[in-house]
């Protein structure tokens, strides 16, 4: 698996950050990674760039640690129910990313918040796209992550909170890690 950035932007193409389109390295890249099979990550990059890779590659799509911007807008970090969609339509998967800001705006994110990220995905694009980012090795403390879900020992605790929200086993089980196996 490939992204093509990190925030700031790269030689390939505009990241989060730092808008902008595939540059003419970007779409070598896209044809060489779809040449060897390798799955695009569409995170980090900017609206532009995703819409780009999308349209422009052959291969496989995830977004490895990105959440939904409808549910927290205002940051072009998160990806949008077309991006989902997208991803979806691909086989792939969208990884839940548990950065508490990435889950919700202005206050301290909770286990309803990673839940309601979940949810959404799953309405949006399907069961089989559900996956877990974490992000855990993301540059912020656990004090910034959900209170009861801040290091992976808490990982069990989504799955319960899943669970008492209405999610199957077999959901659960392909977020957990099925679907993240399936993809790659």
């Amino acid at each position: 698996m490939v992204g093509l950035t990190w925030a700031k932007g790269s030689r390939y193409a505009g990241g989060n950050a730092a808008p902008g389109e595939l540059t003419a390295a970007g779409h070598q890249m896209i044809q060489a990674l779809d040449s060897v099979g390798m799955i695009h990550d569409l995170s980090h990059l900017s609206d532009k760039a995703c819409a780009q890779v999308i349209a422009l590659s052959k291969g496989s799509i995830a977004s490895s640690h990105s959440n939904c911007r409808s549910l927290v807008p205002g940051n072009e970090r998160h990806i949008t129910d077309e991006t989902i969609r997208a991803i979806a339509a691909r086989k792939g998967v969208c990884g839940l990313n548990l950065y508490g800001k990435f889950l919700a705006n202005d206050r301290v994110a909770t286990m309803d918040d990673v839940v309601r990220h979940v949810k959404h995905v799953r309405e949006v694009g399907g069961a089989e796209c559900l996956a877990l980012g974490s992000d855990f090795d993301g540059g912020f403390t656990p004090e910034d992550c959900p209170v009861n879900a801040r290091r992976p020992e808490d990982l069990p605790a989504i799955e319960s909170a899943l669970t008492k929200a209405g999610l199957q086993p077999q959901e659960i089980a392909g977020f957990r890690s099925e679907n993240w196996l399936r993809v790659l």
